[in-house]
């Protein structure tokens, strides 16, 4: 036990000894680390250093210190030995704060002679009812109180459910599922802190029923329906987690409820193939919806070996979604297999880069907008933007690996076909662009790939009105 000291108001005790406190004096309580304890009514003239009359011990440590600055206190006082412990502090409906604490003299009841502690936090972790999750100091040092901090927190929460999360039927969890459903409140039901994905998942209120419905793209097919439960719930029992990318994918893009069936009951293994994500595969089944038929396409994956062939999926997957415009320009109808297809888009793809190299020899001749002078008189300011044309091959270069070639005319314009590239910036920096041929406007594009703003249609609009008024 630690010998103390705490001074306290007399204003704040005439309620209990009345006319006994007088004005401007103050109660010095001392409790002894021997057990005994002393109260001394103090008045302006300052006291002699108290001793102990039991154990003649004369070092007591400032108990209205520490409750000032707990950190300094413990600065100021290196040697002495607090004894910290742990307690959950669940006040507030919408936070809980985990505490780590020592007990420091508070106040005291002179009428009885009483000491009363409190706790005085050190270290605290607080959740809140948003899903913050808060350490109070974020030093190395103090790992393994922040540990148990972590722990006494979760312990809390699974006897009791402070924040109404989803019932666990009696399974354990940790802080992650608990933030987890914090932030997601319109999850209702437990088994989704196990679904590896639920973005998508953005309805109101919605339950593990209700979410196989919509990656099943709403199939009122029974037979559909039944695989796609029977799929989770193996999924959740073998895998302890759920994937449902492929299973919205296909039920999205395969139309014909025979092969759906069929691609349905393929045994993938859907922890691992999660190498490739929801948007790239979505990307891939549609280029393979384009170039062939859905009983191919199911061919394609029943002849698919995750054991020996993940590393070729992911890698063809990946190559189309990072190559797509010079693949969709430049494929050639293959047969529907994997080396094949991965085969076929190496050659778009090396053929594309030929191009861009043939591209940067004409730099050198300036032979790419040579042609262009004509046309500057419509390169004007509108609306905040400037409207440029490109001076020169090289910038010409320049827009389109600023515009990553999404724009499809660009492999015309490496080829020496007839088509302006107009570029709209702000402030020097390049927005979007439009191709302009015969006097129509092809296609635009973002920086970013992107559809037009409202705003920057309004631009591109009125700034082409002029453009049709000088080349009538």
């Amino acid at each position: 036990m630690i010998s103390w000291k705490l001074v306290t108001d007399g204003n704040e005790h005439k309620h209990q000894i009345g006319n006994r406190m007088k004005n401007n004096q103050t109660v010095e309580s001392f409790i002894c680390s021997c057990g005994h304890t002393d109260f001394i009514i103090v008045t302006a003239l300052k006291l002699e250093k108290y001793i102990c009359p039991i154990c003649k011990n004369n070092k007591f440590y400032d108990a209205n210190s520490a409750w000032k600055n707990i950190e300094d206190f413990l600065y100021k006082n290196g040697d002495v030995a607090l004894l910290f412990n742990y307690y959950i502090d669940n006040a507030k409906d919408d936070e809980l704060v985990s505490c780590c604490a020592t007990s420091i003299p508070f106040e005291i009841d002179l009428l009885n002679k009483k000491i009363i502690f409190a706790n005085k936090s050190r270290f605290i972790l607080t959740l809140n009812s948003e899903g913050i999750l808060k350490e109070s100091d974020a030093s190395i040092y103090y790992k393994s109180i922040f540990s148990e901090l972590h722990l006494k927190l979760t312990k809390y929460l699974n006897e009791n459910n402070h924040f109404n999360i989803p019932d666990s039927k009696g399974r354990n969890f940790n802080l992650d599922t608990v933030v987890f459903f914090l932030k997601n409140k319109h999850l209702m039901d437990f088994d989704f802190c196990y679904w590896n994905d639920i973005k998508s998942l953005i309805h109101k209120n919605i339950n593990i029923e209700d979410a196989l419905d919509y990656i099943s793209n709403h199939k009122i097919d029974e037979s559909i329906k039944k695989i796609i439960y029977l799929n989770y719930k193996n999924q959740l029992k073998y895998n302890g987690e759920y994937h449902s990318f492929f299973i919205e994918v296909f039920c999205k893009n395969i139309h014909n409820t025979d092969i759906l069936i069929k691609l349905l009951e393929l045994e993938f293994d859907y922890a691992e193939n999660h190498i490739v994500d929801k948007n790239s595969l979505d990307l891939f089944i549609n280029f393979l919806k384009i170039n062939y038929t859905e009983d191919k396409i199911l061919t394609l994956f029943k002849n698919y070996n995750f054991n020996t062939d993940s590393y070729l999926f992911q890698n063809t997957v990946e190559q189309y979604t990072n190559n797509i415009e010079p693949i969709n320009n430049m494929f050639k109808i293959i047969p529907c297999e994997w080396k094949a297809i991965q085969k076929e888009f190496n050659r778009c793809v090396d053929k594309s880069i030929s191009i861009r190299l043939k591209a940067k020899e004409l730099i050198v001749k300036n032979q790419l907008t040579k042609s262009l002078n004509q046309y500057v008189g419509i390169c004007v300011d509108i609306n905040g933007y400037q409207v440029k044309l490109p001076k020169t091959d090289l910038e010409l270069w320049e827009w389109m690996e600023e515009l990553h070639d999404y724009m499809t005319g660009y492999m015309d314009i490496y080829n020496g076909v007839h088509t302006n590239i107009y570029g709209f910036f702000q402030e020097n920096v390049l927005k979007f662009a439009a191709e302009i041929k015969n006097k129509t406007i092809m296609q635009t594009t973002t920086i970013q790939g992107t559809l037009l703003t409202l705003k920057e249609k309004d631009v591109l609009d009125k700034w082409f009105g002029l453009y049709l008024q000088q080349y009538k």
